[in-house]
């Protein structure tokens, strides 16, 4: 009569439960609602159709900008490979120093990993900003 649920099922519907008890949370602290978040759908839409047809005049004054951003980026991706290398060899197991040298590496590699999520979850709240906020969308 009584069924049971598998191991998978429980961890999934903890999970669940876990994720909508942190987005209610986080509304109350935050005092965003799920009503606002639908008002604010047209608002998005007016922003993406003020996008259409782009406008190529700009792009000689843009193209200046465009390819310092691209040397920017190439510098950066040099960079990180430089210091890249030799970390990769202190956080494997088999050539490491010592396993206090191994661990300390992989959690500041964790660390730089997770810093990229975070830049671009900024990126994604400026930008929901800019779209709730009729003000900046709608001047010219």
């Amino acid at each position: 009569m009584f069924r049971y649920i598998t191991r998978k099922k429980f961890d999934f519907l903890l999970l669940l439960g876990a994720i909508i008890i942190g987005v209610y949370w986080t509304s109350l602290k935050t005092g965003v609602s799920f009503s606002n978040f639908i008002k604010g759908f047209p608002s998005a839409g007016e922003f993406f159709v003020s996008m259409l047809p782009p406008n190529f005049t700009i792009l000689p004054k843009l193209l200046p900008r465009i390819i310092e951003t691209i040397k920017i980026a190439l510098a950066a991706i040099i960079f990180a490979a430089l210091i890249a290398l030799p970390l990769s060899f202190l956080a494997a197991k088999n050539t490491s120093p010592s396993l206090v040298v191994y661990r300390i590496v992989r959690i500041i590699l964790n660390f730089l990993r997770s810093v990229l999520i975070y830049l671009f979850i900024t990126f994604l709240i400026i930008f929901a900003i800019l779209i709730t906020e009729r003000k900046f969308l709608l001047q010219n």
